[in-house]
């Protein structure tokens, strides 16, 4: 095998060498011989050149052919990918021979994630040919950096201000952008977050902006945390928690987002996505004009976070009421998942600060708003394609049953998730079994319905009820029993139903008592990922479970300021 590597390489050689000079010294030699010899000769010389290049050309198709293109596809594949899992820069492998370009370009450019900053290069290097590999833009929008003096106190106006400007201007940039990028079949996600580099870097190193690459390896806790650790209760250890000065800055809740001019339309993405990771929350106008914007988006992936009081949670929600009102789903939408997050361990470190009032009601547990139930009912109805809908936390299962006109109608829906308050062992059971015959009501006007799961999940609760089509099963899951009458529960549920056969019921006995937080209930429910909540963003929630009782980050503990 080295022979004729040696070889090939050698007639490569002198192929470029026949290829390129052949003509030129052809023509040289030509030259000099009708200025010194007869034409016949300068004939021969010619014929002569030509026959040597065509033997050796003749003889080069004829060698067997090495390396990379004998090699079997499977082997190149293999190849190639573990190419791109290596930490170096991919340019060089780029550069080999086509077959890797196009590989390596399929790979780097099919998930792009810029900052606000780097915007400008999205525009200006990216050619046609690479737009089109790019299947997912994650656009991070750094605001502006705080030191230890501010990290403990909420925004300023002039704060809250000049990250407004900030935010606004990188929507507007990227939408000017995209909106010069033409749509293809294989869709294109647009993921936007919010956040600023000195959020990790002071009250809150545990907490996570992104996905798995962004895990932070050591943890170091800086001076201005360490000042304020406190004696753990029993006299074991210390432990640390922001005040609500610290929180509010993180989860900024009023910080204006004004737009300088109208966004163009962008037909090029098919999904939206704005997950939990983003701290701070984007005025219910400006995700209408984003939305109202969007023809062709086929799914929204919207994760806001809970007011941490009851006067800016009624504030959100008349806010989000009239974002459904005014028909700003784009009617191509296909998928729907709105979860909002709250935290459990900073809501009781809210109410030890501060002893508010509403801040100590909204600890005890949302309210769901009815009008934004009839405003989500009323919008999701409207849109003939949807096929998916979850909604968790934000409005109650029982009044988006109940609000439900006869008329109303979800043709294409196959599956349906939503939370109720309802489903709570202290409940009465009379309220139970009106929600449970609603639902069953509710699924009459969804002929293509495959699933529904109403769930709850909190501290010291956790329940589900799923109806599946395929399994042909009505399932509970709970720490406690169904009080109601089955017969007539399994009647209703038969009727939207409406195949051959009967449903069985099954009880799914789960420890719920010991549920901390929502996200340990969602576990021990085994909630479906990707339907209710993200991929990436349950795995941070998973992570972020490592927190003790007293919100200490099991990762940040006070004796690993060394990064351990």
């Amino acid at each position: 095998m080295p022979g004729w590597v040696g070889i090939r390489v050698f007639m490569l050689a002198v192929d470029c060498t026949a290829r390129f000079f052949g003509v030129v010294v052809s023509f040289y030699g030509a030259a000099s011989y009708f200025c010194s010899c007869s034409c016949s000769c300068s004939y021969s010389y010619l014929y002569s050149l030509f026959e040597r290049s065509r033997t050796i050309l003749t003889w080069r198709k004829e060698l067997p052919v090495t390396g990379w293109p004998r090699l079997p596809p499977e082997v190149r594949s293999q190849i190639l990918r573990s190419i791109v899992y290596e930490r170096h820069s991919l340019t060089r492998y780029a550069l080999v021979c086509r077959e890797w370009q196009r590989f390596i370009e399929a790979h780097k450019f099919s998930h792009v994630r810029i900052h606000d900053r780097q915007l400008r290069g999205l525009e200006r290097r990216m050619v046609d040919r690479q737009r089109r590999l790019v299947r997912h833009i994650w656009l991070n929008i750094e605001l502006r950096e705080y030191t230890c003096w501010e990290c403990d106190r909420p925004e300023t106006e002039w704060e809250q201000e000049a990250n407004g400007r900030i935010i606004g201007l990188a929507v507007e940039r990227v939408f000017a952008i995209l909106s010069g990028w033409r749509a293809t079949g294989r869709g294109l996600t647009l993921e936007i977050s919010v956040q600023s580099p000195s959020d990790t870097l002071h009250w809150f190193p545990a907490w996570f902006f992104g996905g798995r690459a962004d895990v932070p390896r050591g943890i170091c806790i800086p001076p201005c945390v360490l000042r304020e650790q406190r004696p753990k209760p029993g006299g074991w250890g210390w432990y640390w928690f922001p005040d609500y000065g610290a929180v509010s800055r993180i989860w900024d809740q009023r910080s204006p987002l004004r737009l300088r001019q109208a966004l163009p339309t962008v037909a090029a993405v098919t999904r939206l996505v704005m997950r939990r990771q983003s701290r701070r929350r984007f005025a219910a106008t400006t995700l209408g004009l984003m939305l109202q914007n969007l023809p062709a988006l086929e799914d929204l992936v919207y994760e806001p976070w809970r007011a941490w009081n009851t006067i800016d949670q009624a504030e959100f929600d008349h806010e989000y009421g009239l974002l459904m009102d005014g028909r700003c789903l784009p009617t191509s939408i296909r998928h729907i998942s709105i979860f909002e997050d709250y935290n459990e361990f900073c809501m009781k470190q809210l109410v030890r600060s501060t002893r508010g009032a509403s801040i100590r009601a909204q600890r005890r547990g949302r309210r769901p708003d009815t009008l934004l139930a009839i405003a989500v009912a009323d919008a999701t109805r409207r849109l003939e394609r949807l096929e998916h809908l979850s909604v968790s936390f934000m409005i109650d299962a029982l009044h988006f049953c109940t609000v439900a006109q006869p008329s109303w109608r979800w043709p294409e829906l196959t599956t349906l998730a939503l939370t109720s308050t309802m489903l709570h062992e202290a409940t009465d059971t009379q309220h139970i079994w009106l929600l449970l015959r609603g639902a069953a009501a509710t699924a009459l006007r969804m002929p293509k319905l495959e699933t529904m799961t109403l769930w709850n999940a909190q501290h010291g609760q956790a329940c589900s009820f799923t109806y599946s089509r395929r399994a042909r099963k009505l399932v509970w899951r709970a720490g406690w029993r169904l009080r109601v009458d089955l017969a007539k529960l399994l009647a209703a549920w038969n009727e939207a139903y409406a195949l051959s056969g009967e449903l069985e019921f099954e009880h799914h006995a789960i420890e719920a008592a010991r549920t901390e937080t929502h996200a340990q209930g969602m576990q021990r429910l085994r909630m479906p990922l990707g339907g209710v909540v993200d991929a990436v963003s349950w795995w941070q929630m998973a992570t972020e479970l490592e927190m003790d009782v007293d919100g200490v980050p099991a990762r940040g503990r006070v004796g690993s300021s060394s990064g351990q």
